[in-house]
């Protein structure tokens, strides 16, 4: 869609979804957009009628009843979908994307809050402890974060080349604001141990 100016220019509209007309490959308008995917058009599609599970019926019935009543719209529904990240997209089911979605919207509409979900889905923040649980010196051990399953993707402030790498204690910094948290404005008192870790580099990127 375009709007021509009073110079003659051709001036996109928005789509109505907060973004402008995307022309060019597949995907460009997000994960949902395949059409004309060439590494789709051999792939086989699961024909397989299998019976619902029950979570997905409670997922239907609920999306289906806050629709009725006024609180969230097909079309923002649609939104949400759209807006997962493309590897949550690309892995999860139709109704896994379905709970994120209404899951997202009762949180952003207020019907649930932030705390409140987090709680529910095991986001809530470990207690930091008023002593750090490791000391200059000690050996560790970079703990994978599992952010595929979760059901917003998290605010990660360890890069994900260095999961599960090992490495040595080289002081504490202290206990600061757990930012995993505080991007999201939820639970301000949850506070994390910080630690600067020596990792040999030949662990991370070993040479050919």
């Amino acid at each position: 869609l375009a709007l021509a100016s009073s110079a003659g220019r051709r001036l996109p509209l928005d789509d109505g979804c907060g973004q402008w007309p995307l022309r060019g490959a597949p995907g460009v308008g997000g994960p949902h957009d395949v059409g004309g995917d060439p590494d789709l058009l051999d792939a086989k599609i699961d024909l397989t009628d299998r019976p619902a599970a029950q979570w997905e019926l409670q997922t239907h019935s609920l999306t289906v009843c806050l629709i009725g009543k006024g609180v969230l719209r097909v079309d923002e529904l649609r939104r949400a979908i759209e807006q997962l990240d493309p590897r949550r997209y690309s892995a999860w089911d139709y109704y896994s994307k379905w709970a994120a979605a209404v899951a997202g919207l009762a949180v952003e509409k207020g019907v649930l809050g932030a705390e409140e979900l987090d709680k529910a889905m095991g986001e809530a923040p470990i207690p930091a402890g008023p002593e750090p649980a490791f000391r200059p010196g000690d050996r560790v051990r970079v703990r994978p974060e599992a952010a595929l399953p979760r059901w917003r993707k998290p605010h990660l402030r360890v890069p994900g080349y260095i999961y599960g790498a090992r490495g040595v204690v080289e002081s504490y910094a202290g206990k600061f604001p757990d930012p995993s948290f505080l991007a999201f404005d939820t639970f301000p008192g949850a506070e994390a141990h910080l630690y600067r870790v020596r990792v040999d580099q030949a662990t991370l990127w070993p040479r050919g």
